[in-house]
């Protein structure tokens, strides 16, 4: 007899994704959703076709993180929405657990835990061993993920109900980094509650320090649009970037006996604040100029 399958739909934004695409939906397919979409912003390599040969539902969306997340709620066709990057490799009971936590809850939207990607069971690489910067991405999300519970900012991959998910207007500005954040900050707005399950998904980090610089300045550069649209928001953002990741997460790194990824706090922090100001300069002088 066929499993029944769970109400969920699972929307999957790409671009040039060929090598992460089908390990990806197979992983989610492991965990008996009602339907996969594959919002793609238009990829120039072979992700829409691999998808599609996989079953699953493909959509052409305009390029950009918001404007694909629009693109894929509009197909959607179950109750409950989890959005998961390519980069994502979710646990086989991933989903039932999230759904499950979510209804006895109460809440909104939850968000999965992180392990690291080469701790997935499924993993085929023949390369086991992860770089300095691919543990220094697990030590950080291991210090801020592991406690399950209500929270008021969650990231990805998160389940949410698709009535409150289709209550937040697109917002077209957020097409590379902080469309999560943006989007989690409005749900918080609305009054929707959020929380972290147990759910895991194993996410593959960035393996090179030339890699994480041009990351972090792109992170920095949507802090910078988020800032923009909530402009309450800017102080805090402020001390995300100079306390919270170089010196609050380093002391947190310390007492867990990491203290060799104090270093990456440090430039993880200092990375994001340049991009943020770079970013925010470009703002006020096209409002200046332009006027808008």
């Amino acid at each position: 007899m066929e499993k029944v399958r769970l109400p969920i739909s699972v929307l999957i934004r790409t671009l040039n994704e060929e090598t992460n695409i089908s390990d990806c939906i197979k992983a989610c397919q492991a965990n008996n959703p009602g339907e996969i979409i594959v919002a793609d912003g238009n990829s120039s390599d072979q992700t829409r076709e691999i998808a599609q040969a996989l079953g699953v539902i493909v959509v052409i969306a305009e390029q950009g993180l918001a404007t694909q997340r629009d693109a894929g709620i509009k197909v959607a066709s179950f109750p409950y929405i989890i959005i998961v990057d390519a980069d994502d490799r979710l646990k086989d009971d991933c989903l039932s657990i999230l759904l499950k936590e979510m209804e006895v809850g109460g809440y909104d939207a939850i968000n999965a835990q992180y392990r690291n990607f080469y701790d997935w069971p499924k993993n085929n690489s023949v390369r086991k061993k992860t770089s300095y910067w691919e543990k220094a991405m697990e030590v950080n999300l291991n210090l801020i993920c592991t406690k399950t519970g209500e929270t008021n900012m969650i990231g990805r991959p998160a389940l949410f109900r698709t009535t409150a998910l289709k209550q937040i207007p697109l917002d077209p500005i957020f097409k590379k980094a902080s469309e999560d954040s943006d989007l989690s900050y409005r749900f918080h707005l609305a009054g929707f509650r959020q929380a972290i399950g147990s759910g895991i998904t194993y996410r593959k980090h960035l393996s090179s320090f030339r890699a994480c610089v041009k990351k972090f300045l792109m992170v920095g550069g949507g802090e910078a649009l988020f800032v923009s649209r909530h402009p309450e928001r800017l102080w805090g953002n402020i001390k995300h970037e100079l306390y919270t990741y170089p010196i609050k997460r380093s002391y947190l790194a310390i007492r867990a006996g990491h203290i060799k990824y104090v270093p990456f706090f440090i430039l993880v922090g200092w990375l994001r604040f340049f991009g943020f100001i770079s970013t925010m300069i470009k703002i006020v002088f096209k409002k200046i100029l332009f006027n808008r």
